[in-house]
């Protein structure tokens, strides 16, 4: 079953086209990741999926639902983590999470639970009363990830997670992508690093405005060594 289909969608913002007649497939429960360079269109495809913005031309499909058409309830369906927004500094963790959880209607008691099973799922528990203020940015990020879930989306969409991260931050987050992955849950994310798709992605599409491939991290890794290595023996020999 897919949980994500695109046909030839496209995104322009005034004369720069951002996304070029993209499509694409991403079956329920993988983990695709879209591999580019800054500017490549990521974060728009992220947020065209994701409900937030609508397509420019092109059709697609996210949960079954149109994109630009059903935005609302793909919305409902999905989680996307945001840095701060939501965030409340003077706030617990858990007093955060749960007034997050209370405006999806959910009632007081269960709330409460769901909170509880969300912060010891992302290893947060043991600082479940502290202010968010305190947190590291890793951790804020976790926090953003566990807000992103609270009302269980079917999609989990990250946007570049360990952009701005020192080694030890990123080796955390990277945990709790592969984590949440075990859970078999869909998995949609951007990334400027090969060496993260490889890690996490089960298929990776690279973007540079138009999606010029798409397969597994180990076939485009090996794709790429082939080609360095000819471009190595052409350079030795003089050719």
């Amino acid at each position: 079953m897919l949980a994500i289909e695109t046909h030839a969608l496209t995104r322009s913002f005034g004369n720069r086209l951002a996304v070029d007649s993209l499509g694409l497939s991403v079956a329920t429960g993988t983990v695709f990741g879209l591999l580019g360079p800054v500017g490549a269109g990521k974060t728009t495809t992220i947020r065209m999926l994701a409900g937030l913005i609508v397509p420019t031309s092109g059709q697609g499909r996210v949960l079954g639902y149109r994109l630009g058409l059903e935005n609302t309830a793909i919305r409902r369906s999905v989680g996307i983590p945001v840095d701060t927004p939501g965030l409340y500094d003077l706030m617990s963790a858990r007093q955060s999470l749960v007034f997050i959880t209370r405006l999806y209607d959910v009632e007081a008691q269960k709330a409460e639970a769901q909170t509880e099973r969300i912060l010891r799922q992302l290893n947060l528990w043991e600082r479940s009363d502290d202010k968010v203020g305190s947190f590291s940015k890793s951790m804020r990020w976790k926090l953003a990830v566990a807000r992103a879930l609270v009302h269980d989306p079917r999609i989990l969409f990250l946007d570049e997670p360990t952009s701005g991260l020192d080694a030890e931050a990123s080796r955390m987050v990277l945990d709790t992508i592969q984590q949440l992955k075990s859970e078999g849950r869909t998995i949609f994310l951007s990334t400027q690093k090969p060496a993260e798709a490889e890690i996490l992605c089960d298929y990776v599409g690279v973007l540079r405005t138009r999606l010029l491939r798409v397969s597994t991290p180990e076939h485009l890794l090996a794709n790429r060594f082939d080609r360095e290595a000819s471009l190595r023996t052409s350079a030795e020999s003089g050719n």
